[in-house]
C-alpha cells in the first residue's frame, strides 16, 4: 500500500521550493502556509485577517503544522496517473463518490476528483501537502480551509471544541444560539445585531474552559444569509447592489431569483449571500469581537411557542442536547462524514481515547457552569416579536 513517506519521496515534495509563505497564530497555535502562487496567500490573508494574527516566523522556528500548496496541472496529472493503482475505486457509500483515499500507517492520501486536488497528510497533523490543478475553481480557497481545519484540530487538543451555533456579544457576555440547519440561528443572530449586539461568529464557534469560566472564540467562516432574511433587513439589501465588491465569491447567490422579490422563499436554504464577519457587523453598524465569556446558551428546537424559554435543569439531558450540537466525532458512525466542518475522511481527527476523554470532560464542565434554555424555532411574523421576546428574556436572566 502507498504510504505518506513513499508518496512524498516519489514526487520530491520536500525538495520543492515554495516562494511564498505566511504564518498565522491563534491562541498560541502557529501554522504556516506555503505556496507557489501569490493569490493563494492573498486570499488566506484576507480570509483570516479578522480571526488569526499574521506573524513573522523565522524559517528556523518550527510551527505546530504547515500546509505546503503546489498549484500545477502537470504535477496533478502525474500524481493522478501514479496513484490510480493504489487508490480504491470507490469509497464506502456514506462518502462522496468524487473522493478516493488511502489511509496508511503513517498518514493519509486523498484524491478529490471534483476539486481536482490531492491532500497528503502525515499522521501527526504536522505536515500537509496539497497538490491541485489551476483548472480547479477552488484552488485559491482550499489551502486556507486546510489551515482552518488544522487550527481546529489543535484547538481541540487545548480543550476548545466546535459548537454548531451562532454567537453574539454585549458587555463582554456571549449569547449562543444552537440548533440544527434551518432552525433560525442566523436569523435570530441578525435580529440581535440589529438590537445592539456585536458579532462573534455565525454558524460555528469554539467553546471551552479558561480560568474556570466558559469562553467563546470565533471560528473563520462566511455568514451565509438566505434570500428571505435579506429581504427582511434594508441594511443587507444595500449590500446586494455591490455584491461584486464583497469578500467571498458568491457561488450560492442567484440575482435572477432575487429580482423576483420576496416570493416563495420561506424554506429556501439553497440560495444565500455569503458575507464576511466584518461586512455583516458593519451592515448593522456593530463590531466584530473574537472572544467573550459565556452568558447564556439558547437551544432552538421544536418547543411550542407557548412553552418558550424553558430551562434545561437535568444535567444528563443538557449534556445530550448540547452534545448533539458539538462537531466532535465521538466515533465514525454518529457524525456525517460529508460535513466540511469535520472532514475526518482524510484523517484530520482527534479520535484517540485521550482526546475523546478531554471532550467528554469539557462538555460536562460546560453544562455544569452554563445556563441553558430551550427556545422555540417556530417561525413567527413579525420577526421583531420573536427577537423582542428573546431580548426581554435575556434582560430578565441578567437582572436576577
Amino acid at each position: 500500500m502507498m504510504s505518506y513517506q513513499q508518496l512524498v519521496k516519489t514526487f520530491r515534495l520536500f525538495e520543492i521550493t515554495y516562494p511564498y509563505h505566511v504564518a498565522y497564530m491563534f491562541k498560541g497555535i502557529v501554522g504556516r502556509l506555503y505556496s507557489n502562487r501569490q493569490e493563494v496567500l492573498d486570499w488566506s490573508k484576507k480570509y483570516f485577517r479578522p480571526h488569526y494574527q499574521s506573524v513573522e516566523l523565522p524559517q528556523s522556528v518550527r510551527p505546530h503544522f504547515s500546509v505546503a500548496t503546489w498549484i500545477e496541472h502537470e504535477l496533478f496529472i502525474q500524481m493522478n496517473h501514479y496513484l490510480q493503482e493504489y487508490l480504491p475505486q470507490q469509497l464506502d457509500q456514506s462518502f462522496e463518490e468524487d473522493i478516493e483515499f488511502v489511509n496508511g500507517s503513517d498518514g493519509s492520501i486523498l484524491y478529490d476528483r471534483k476539486k481536482m486536488l490531492f491532500l497528503i497528510c502525515d499522521q501527526n497533523f504536522q505536515q500537509i501537502f496539497l497538490v491541485a490543478s489551476p483548472k480547479s475553481q477552488g484552488f485559491i480557497y482550499e489551502p486556507a480551509r486546510m489551515v482552518r481545519e488544522l487550527m481546529t484540530r489543535y484547538m481541540e487538543r487545548k480543550g476548545f471544541f466546535l459548537l454548531h451555533a451562532a454567537a453574539v456579544e454585549k458587555d463582554g457576555k456571549a449569547i449562543l444560539l444552537c440548533g440544527d440547519k434551518g432552525a433560525g440561528k442566523t436569523t435570530m443572530m441578525l435580529g440581535l445585531l440589529a438590537a445592539g449586539y456585536n458579532l462573534i461568529s455565525n454558524d460555528k464557534v469554539y467553546v471551552g474552559i479558561e480560568n474556570r469560566k466558559v469562553k467563546i472564540y470565533t471560528w473563520p467562516g462566511p455568514v451565509g444569509i438566505t434570500m428571505q432574511t435579506v429581504f427582511h433587513y434594508t441594511a443587507l439589501q444595500q449590500l446586494i447592489d455591490r455584491s461584486e465588491q464583497l469578500m467571498f465569491p458568491q457561488f450560492r447567490w442567484d440575482h435572477d431569483i432575487y429580482a423576483l422579490g420576496d416570493i416563495g422563499l420561506d424554506d429556501n436554504e439553497i440560495h444565500k449571500i455569503d458575507l464576511s464577519v466584518g461586512e455583516t457587523a458593519q451592515a448593522f453598524r456593530r463590531n466584530f469581537v473574537r472572544e467573550a465569556e459565556l452568558g447564556l446558551i439558547m437551544i432552538l428546537d421544536d418547543l411550542p411557542l407557548t412553552e418558550n424559554f424553558q430551562p434545561v435543569l437535568q444535567k444528563e439531558k443538557a449534556m445530550e442536547w448540547l452534545g448533539n450540537h458539538f462537531l466532535f466525532a465521538k466515533n465514525d458512525s454518529n457524525y456525517p462524514p460529508s460535513d466540511p466542518s469535520y472532514p475526518y475522511w482524510y484523517g484530520l481527527n482527534n479520535q484517540s481515547k485521550k482526546w475523546i476523554q478531554l471532550y467528554q470532560m469539557t462538555l460536562k464542565i460546560i453544562v455544569h457552569l452554563s445556563k441553558i434554555y430551550r427556545m422555540s424555532k417556530t417561525r413567527v411574523e413579525p420577526l421583531e416579536w420573536k427577537v423582542h421576546s428573546l431580548l426581554q428574556f435575556i434582560k430578565q436572566m441578567y437582572d436576577q
